[in-house]
Order: structure tokens, then sequence, then C-alpha cells
């Protein structure tokens, strides 16, 4: 039963990560400056918000 409590209240929990990311990139601009410069080194030029400046420094790291 604890499982079945952990699954769900990670599954609502990445739905909601999910649901506030889609909000966060449906802004104007978004989309476009990730897909033109994802590696830019200053994201702020396009008005990002902090998470996805945070998401551009994410894909830098993974790049290597």
């Amino acid at each position: 039963m604890v499982v079945v409590w952990a699954g769900w209240t990670l599954a609502v929990l990445l739905a909601g990560v999910v649901f506030w990311a889609a909000l966060t990139f449906a802004r104007e601009g978004a989309w476009r400056a990730l897909l033109m410069d994802p590696l830019a080194a200053n994201g702020s030029r396009y008005g990002l918000t902090w998470a996805e400046q945070g998401l551009n420094v994410t894909i830098r790291v993974a790049a290597g």
C-alpha cells in the first residue's frame, strides 16, 4: 500500500512539473530561443526565466 501511495505521489508531482514546464515554455519566444540557441551562454538575452536559464545550463553541462 505504501508503494502504491508513493507511486501516485511521484506521478502527481511529475505531472505538476510537466504542466508547469509547459506553461513556462509556452511564453512568447521561449521555445524559439531554445531551438535557435540552446547552448547560449547568456540565455537572458531572450528574456528567459530563471528556470529556462537553468535548463540551458543543464544542457550545456550534459553536452560537455
